[in-house]
């Protein structure tokens, strides 16, 4: 009897380090699995990131054209304003010399 319950204790004690080998497999399968998808995460954001990265220069580049444009128009309609300001004063000054001389050949 007592071989017996020897037997059944080294078979029960067998098959408890077969179940915890086999539940150290498993945690060890799953524990590779989590840091492939920590890796595949680190991947996808770092993807991401470049993607953003990118498109924020993009809109700098697009943002830093607009503003040249914009220099651009505000310097052409500076010299455009300065011209027409030149031909006024142009113009005033040959009214006020067309004047003057009406008036000295009225005076004569």
């Amino acid at each position: 009897h007592a071989r017996d319950l020897a037997r059944q204790l080294e078979a029960s004690e067998e098959r408890a380090r077969a179940a915890l080998a086999a539940k150290e497999e498993e945690v060890a399968r799953l524990s590779h699995a989590a840091a492939q998808h920590e890796i595949e995460l680190s991947v996808k954001d770092a993807a991401l990131a470049a993607k953003e990265d990118q498109r924020l220069r993009g809109r700098q580049e697009h943002d830093t054209e607009l503003a040249a444009k914009d220099a651009e128009l505000l310097r052409a309609r500076q010299e455009k304003t300065r011209q027409l300001e030149k031909r006024d004063e142009h113009a005033a000054r040959l009214r006020r010399e067309q004047a003057q001389e009406h008036e000295i050949e009225l005076s004569v």
